[in-house]
C-alpha cells in the first residue's frame, strides 16, 4: 500500500530518535494483530454457530409457522449477522495492513 512506502520513508530519514518510534510503532502493530486475530475467532465462532443454526436442517426450522412479529424479528437477527460478517470482513482488511505493516517494518536495519 503507499500509506506503507510513505511511512517506512518516513522511518528511514529519521535517526536514534526515529529507530525507537518504529520500535514502538512495531510493538504496537503486533499487538493490535493479536486483538485482531481473537476477534475475528471469536466472530467466526459466532458467525458459524448462526450459520448452522440458519442452514435448511439446522434447528431455526423450530420457528417455522410462527407469528408475522416472530418472523420479523428472525429477519431482524439475520441482518445483524450479515452486519458481523461485514464487520469480519473489515477486520480481515485491518489485521492485513498491520500485517504487512509490520512485516515491511521488521526489515528495517537499526
Amino acid at each position: 500500500m503507499k500509506e506503507h512506502s510513505f511511512v517506512l520513508s518516513d522511518y528511514s530519514k529519521k535517526g536514534r530518535r526515529g529507530d525507537l518510534q518504529v520500535k514502538k510503532d512495531f510493538n504496537w502493530a503486533l499487538k493490535i494483530i493479536i486483538i485482531l486475530r481473537r476477534l475475528d475467532e471469536v466472530l467466526s465462532h459466532i458467525i458459524d454457530s448462526w450459520k448452522s443454526f440458519d442452514s435448511p436442517d439446522g434447528d431455526i426450522g423450530f420457528f417455522q409457522g410462527v407469528s408475522i412479529p416472530a418472523q420479523r424479528s428472525l429477519n431482524a437477527i439475520r441482518a445483524s449477522f450479515r452486519e458481523l460478517q461485514r464487520d469480519q470482513r473489515k477486520l480481515f482488511v485491518l489485521k492485513s495492513f498491520y500485517t504487512d505493516f509490520s512485516r515491511a517494518v521488521s526489515h528495517i536495519p537499526f
